[in-house]
């Protein structure tokens, strides 16, 4: 945050400590997460919030959301196993029981 500005919309930070290690987790309105781990506890983390901060806005500013996906995805007509109408996979027909005697 430069200079004190004044955040456009709603800005979220979420900070999780496990342990000897910490993650910031920083999000904006109509821009994708940034998350950052850190070592060290509490003490280590709240130093760097409005550093963490401050980068993440601007990496917002070039690009707010991660690229799209350009890749053919796979078909969903190409099933790899056969299924019933309720979704689970078809059964093979039941081999009859050979004679015991």
């Amino acid at each position: 945050m430069k200079g004190g500005d004044a955040m456009k919309g709603e800005l979220k930070i979420v900070i999780q400590i496990k342990g000897n290690a910490g993650s910031i987790g920083v999000k904006s309105t109509d821009s994708d997460p940034v998350f950052v781990t850190l070592d060290g506890g509490l003490g280590a983390l709240i130093p760097r919030l409005l550093e963490i901060v401050a980068g993440a806005q601007e990496k917002w500013e070039s690009a707010p959301l991660y690229p799209k996906c350009v890749t053919a995805l796979p078909s969903q007509a190409q099933l790899t196993t056969p299924r019933t109408a309720a979704g689970s996979p078809a059964r093979p027909a039941p081999r009859p029981q050979p004679p015991m005697f």
